[in-house]
């Protein structure tokens, strides 16, 4: 569970979700925790946006350009990362603020995940020959009820999903039900 004294911004890009975290941070001696799938990454702050340095000098900010591109990165090691560092925060007296346009590191953080198998390059390698309509017949064909449940528009949802169900051997609406904090 996080901290009660944890405020969370969230909301779509550009709406000042960044500037209202750093006034908050000043004004309640608080800070910033970053939760975002891409601001995550470090050495791409433009694209991805990120606090200017001069702003993360001046409030300190965690989660924010911490992780190599290369690595994988999903909520649950979001939720692993960033649960201690909020506890640490309130442990110094100060505020922290996470900050984001991530639901689901958002979600991770206030409702826990199930846990998930972790992504299998193996899989994902064999399906790279196959047509999006090619998986969701696979899918389709595991569980019915899956290609109700996602965008089948969006190839990576669709292989996650595939994925989930071969891995556990279960329905996809098990993995949705039940989440452990």
């Amino acid at each position: 569970m996080i901290p009660t004294e944890t405020i969370i911004i969230a909301g779509p890009t550009g709406a000042g979700k960044t500037d209202l975290s750093l006034r908050l941070a000043e004004a309640l001696g608080g800070e910033i925790v970053g939760a975002d799938a891409f601001q995550i990454y470090r050495g791409i702050p433009v694209l991805t946006a990120q606090p200017s340095a001069g702003e993360q000098a001046k409030i300190p900010h965690h989660l924010v350009g911490s992780v190599d591109p290369s690595e994988a990165y999903d909520a649950g090691r979001y939720r692993r990362e960033a649960v201690p560092i909020l506890e640490a925060i309130v442990a110094r007296g100060k505020c922290p603020i996470v900050v984001g346009g991530t639901g689901l590191y958002v979600k991770a953080l206030l409702g826990g995940l199930n846990e998930l198998p972790s992504s299998n390059p193996k899989l994902r390698q064999r399906w790279e020959r196959l047509s999006l309509s090619e998986l969701i017949m696979r899918l389709s064909e595991l569980d019915a009820d899956a290609p109700g449940m996602i965008d089948l528009a969006n190839r990576r949802r669709v292989e996650r999903a595939l994925e989930i169900v071969l891995l556990t051997g279960k329905p996809l609406a098990a993995s949705r039900t039940g989440a452990s904090p």
